[in-house]
């Protein structure tokens, strides 16, 4: 889905890209990034939020 339709939903979400990375990067080189950026976006959206 494309931001906008995502927005639209009123989905919160956030892109990021970790710069200088192959796709599996991801799980070597860049995983210390995506974790702070993971663990910020979760923080801040689901830190005392109730389940439905």
């Amino acid at each position: 889905m494309r931001k906008k339709q995502i927005a639209a939903r009123g989905v919160p979400s956030k892109y990021h890209v970790v710069k200088g990375i192959t796709h599996y990067g991801i799980y070597r080189e860049g995983f210390e990034e995506a974790m702070r950026v993971e663990t910020a976006w979760f923080e801040k959206h689901l830190r005392g939020a109730t389940l439905r």
